[in-house]
């Protein structure tokens, strides 16, 4: 873990980070989940399983972690012990495979194959992850009121009107991870057509009185954004609190993810992205992370997906959601 920490700072190759998680990863499987309930196995583990479920996803490999044994006997002992974090980990777990089952399916219809089977598993999976994502997002919602305030942005170089302060860093690191993660699951979604469905609030949320109690914080609730751009952009919103807040070199770490996530949202030559090049550089400068400056280098996992190959596996949709090809929604 210190080695891979080393990497991320000194950024002496570009896979430098990644096999020392993978390093982390094999001894962690090796040992298994109930060598991870006692501390301070138990507190590396938690540390460290957000890298490994990253390093698998970045490869498009299914990771171990998604398997519920990882997701239940570390904290079998002490139930209470696992946060909203540790949850919002499951679903991170779940992506390596998720995405690894995309590959494979876009590769059966590449060569020409029934992967008819496939597509409708994949679809349950990414149905089944977004509304677990959208239900994990109402609690945080009801656990953290006013945990959020809009303030004019301090740099005049921001392309944002407002930005997103957060009452501690925790709050804003589980909500630009959740996006970073809802981002990945929703361009699944839209690159495998799959139907559309309405987003419902629990039913807990649908009175006016609770709605007004609870719903206090300027986010975007499960369904609200206009397009996947809303939702890279309140990522982007947090960035000027992840930095210029109290916190230190804390915040640029935590941005890793979610940003190179967001990026691949923006035209090269929008505000947003040529904002996020800028932005790369100051956490290298200001907090110390020299891989920063080279997060958004880095080739994005991408195929060449053409629709086409998906036309027999897929229902009827707009034509307007067809109008970008499957690739463009596959580059993380």
């Amino acid at each position: 873990m210190y080695l891979g920490s080393y990497e991320r700072v000194a950024f002496t190759s570009e896979d430098g980070w990644s096999q020392h998680a993978g390093a982390m990863a094999k001894i962690t499987e090796m040992r298994g989940p109930y060598q991870q309930q006692a501390q301070p196995d138990k507190e590396l583990f938690e540390a460290s399983r957000s890298l490994i479920a990253i390093r698998a996803l970045m490869q498009r490999k299914r990771c171990f972690l998604e398997q519920t044994i990882w997701k239940t006997v570390p904290w079998a002992l002490e139930p209470e012990s696992k946060r909203c974090v540790h949850y919002l980990q499951d679903i991170l777990c779940d992506l390596p495979g998720i995405v690894e089952d995309a590959t494979s399916l876009l590769d059966f219809a590449n060569a020409g194959g029934d992967a008819s089977n496939l597509y409708r598993e994949l679809r349950c999976k990414i149905i089944s992850s977004l509304e677990e994502l959208y239900e994990w997002r109402w609690k945080w919602e009801a656990e953290f009121p006013n945990s959020c305030y809009k303030v004019k942005p301090s740099q005049s170089s921001s392309p944002f009107s407002t930005v997103l302060y957060f009452k501690d860093l925790d709050r804003a690191s589980l909500i630009t991870h959740y996006n970073g993660i809802l981002l990945i699951l929703l361009r699944l979604h839209r690159g495998l057509r799959i139907p559309y469905r309405p987003v419902r609030e629990p039913a807990s949320y649908r009175s006016c009185e609770v709605q007004a109690s609870v719903l206090t914080n300027p986010l975007l609730l499960p369904g609200r954004a206009n397009s996947l751009e809303d939702v890279a952009r309140e990522i982007c919103r947090t960035v000027e609190y992840h930095l210029l807040g109290f916190e230190g070199r804390a915040g640029g770490y935590y941005l890793f993810f979610p940003l190179r996530i967001a990026y691949h949202l923006f035209e090269y030559e929008s505000a947003e992205a040529k904002w996020l090049r800028q932005i790369m550089g100051v956490i290298a400068d200001d907090s110390g992370f020299e891989l920063g400056r080279h997060l958004i280098e880095l080739s994005p996992i991408s195929d060449n997906m053409e629709d086409r190959h998906l036309n027999k596996y897929t229902v009827a949709v707009p034509n307007n959601v067809l109008m970008c090809k499957a690739q463009k929604y596959f580059e993380f």
